[in-house]
């Protein structure tokens, strides 16, 4: 719990300061077409294979738990998705930049709460990119997900490892998947995750305008999450799956 409350801290110092038009300047220079900010590794092909997964209509509604500042929610928009969406996250400050943003769009929401404990109606898909750290399928997140989820219900989420050798095995996070849903699915992503993480993070270093308390804190990451790359131990995986 202790911990909990110091790494909620950090993030909302971090989210606090963050400027998302730089955020979204370094999606463009790493070559985002969509010049969409994100704080994930998520390249745009790699959006666009997540929300195909989720196969949603018009009529339907979309959960995005740890949305952050709305990453997801901005996307689905510049792909011309129009399902209604609904994003969860913990840090106000990131909610208040995800409100401001998506401003202008009524079928857009957010809700401050934690992932895993987050219940509500439930709804055709749920969405959680890169909540969980290192690798890790995160048992409340995936009872989460069964639990907003309606019966045959879709979804997609996103897990990064910097030490592959923390995820769990394959065999081992099949099991994990296969006692809660009624079908889901690992595809290995990793070529793509990596290649767009070092141009992310080029881009990302070469802005000289971050506020001075956050700039050290994107450079650690950078060399963290390159120095995986270099040492062959980081894993990035999309798992989708139907209830």
């Amino acid at each position: 719990m202790f911990q909990d409350v110091i790494v909620a801290a950090l993030f909302r110092t971090f989210h606090a300061r963050v400027d998302d038009a730089l955020l979204d300047c370094a999606a463009r220079d790493a070559g985002a077409l969509s010049a969409i900010g994100r704080l994930s590794l998520l390249s745009d092909a790699m959006a666009a294979q997540a929300v195909a997964t989720l196969r949603l209509e018009a009529n339907e509604a979309l959960l995005d738990l740890g949305c952050g500042r709305g990453f997801l929610a901005r996307w689905l928009r510049h792909a011309g998705v129009v399902a209604d969406y609904v994003g969860v996250d913990r840090i106000p400050e990131a909610l208040g930049a995800a409100r401001a943003m998506l401003a202008g769009d009524p079928r857009a929401r957010f809700v401050e709460g934690d992932y895993r404990t987050y219940r509500a109606a439930p709804v055709d898909a749920v969405a959680a990119l890169e909540v969980t750290g290192d690798g890790a399928l995160d048992a409340p997140l995936l009872d989460a997900i069964g639990a907003n989820l309606k019966p045959g219900g879709r979804f997609v989420l996103t897990v990064a490892a910097l030490d592959d050798r923390n995820a769990p095995p394959r065999a081992e996070a099949n099991a994990v998947l296969r006692a809660r849903f009624e079908r889901s699915e690992i595809a290995d992503a990793t070529p793509e995750a990596a290649e767009f993480a070092q141009r992310f993070y080029d881009a990302m270093l070469a802005i000289d305008a971050w506020e001075p308390s956050i700039a050290p804190r994107i450079a650690a990451q950078a060399s963290q999450v390159r120095d995986a790359i270099a040492a062959g131990s980081f894993a990035y995986a999309i798992v989708t799956g139907t209830r």
